[in-house]
C-alpha cells in the first residue's frame, strides 16, 4: 500500500530481492532498514561535457577531475544515484570513433553488422564507476536513445543501418542482433581501473532498456 514518508508518497514493491550492497540505508535510530530509499539525480555531463547538446562535435569527454568534481557534487546535495546520459551510435560518417570523441560506438559500414567502440568513452566511464564505488554513489546506465538527435544516434541509427524504418526496430533481426551485442558488449566490459566486469560492479544501480522508449 502507498505510505508517506517525509511528505512523499511511496510504494513499496512487491517480491523484490534487493542485493545485499543496496541495503545500506538505516533510520534516524540507527536500525538497517529493508528498502533502499535514495534521491537521484541525471547527470549527462558524468559521459560527455555539452557546449550543443544537438551537435556531438562540440563535445568532449570529461577528465578525471571533472568526474570526481561532479560525483561530489551529487553527494553533497544528499542524493545517492546519479544517471548518465545514454550511449550513442554514429552510422552517417562523420563522427568517427576516435580519441577524445564522445560518441562511445560507431556502426560499421561493412556487409556484416558490427560495432566499432571508443576505448577513451569508455576509460571515461570506467573512471565514473569508480570514483562513485569511492563516493558510495550509484549509477545508472541507459543503453539506448529512441529520440534520434544530430549525431548522437539510438534506435533510428541501428535501423537505418539494417534498412528498415524505425518503426521495426523491435522486430528486425538486425536490429535485435545489433542492440543485444551492445548491451552484452557493455554488461562483460572489464573495467581497467576495478578489474571488475561491468555486470559486477557494485556501484552501478541498474540498467535502463533505453531512454524514453516508446512504439514507433
Amino acid at each position: 500500500k502507498p505510505r508517506s514518508m517525509f511528505g512523499f508518497v511511496t510504494r513499496a514493491p512487491a517480491n523484490i530481492s534487493y542485493p545485499s550492497h543496496l541495503l545500506e540505508a538505516t533510520d534516524t535510530s540507527g536500525t538497517t532498514l529493508d528498502e533502499f530509499r535514495f534521491v537521484g539525480v541525471n547527470t549527462p555531463n558524468l559521459a560527455r561535457i555539452e557546449s550543443n547538446s544537438s551537435d556531438s562535435t562540440q563535445t568532449t569527454l570529461p577528465t578525471e577531475s571533472e568526474i570526481w568534481d561532479l560525483l561530489c557534487g551529487v553527494q553533497q546535495v544528499g542524493a545517492r544515484v546519479a544517471r548518465i546520459y545514454v550511449l550513442s551510435f554514429c552510422d552517417d560518417g562523420t563522427c568517427h570513433v576516435s580519441n577524445g570523441s564522445a560518441i562511445p560506438f560507431n556502426l560499421s559500414s561493412d556487409a556484416s553488422p558490427s560495432l566499432s567502440f571508443n576505448e577513451d568513452w569508455f576509460l571515461a566511464l570506467d573512471t565514473a564507476i569508480s570514483t562513485a564505488n569511492d563516493l558510495g554513489l550509484r549509477l545508472i546506465i541507459p543503453f539506448i536513445n529512441m529520440i534520434e538527435l544530430q549525431q548522437w544516434g539510438g534506435a533510428a541509427s541501428l535501423a537505418r543501418w539494417a534498412g528498415v524504418p524505425v518503426s521495426q526496430f523491435f522486430e528486425n533481426e538486425i536490429t535485435r542482433m545489433l542492440y543485444q551485442k551492445v548491451v552484452l558488449s557493455v554488461l562483460k566490459r572489464r573495467n581497467r581501473l576495478t578489474g571488475r566486469l561491468y555486470v559486477d560492479e557494485p556501484s552501478i544501480f541498474g540498467w535502463e532498456l533505453g531512454n524514453e522508449l516508446f512504439s514507433p
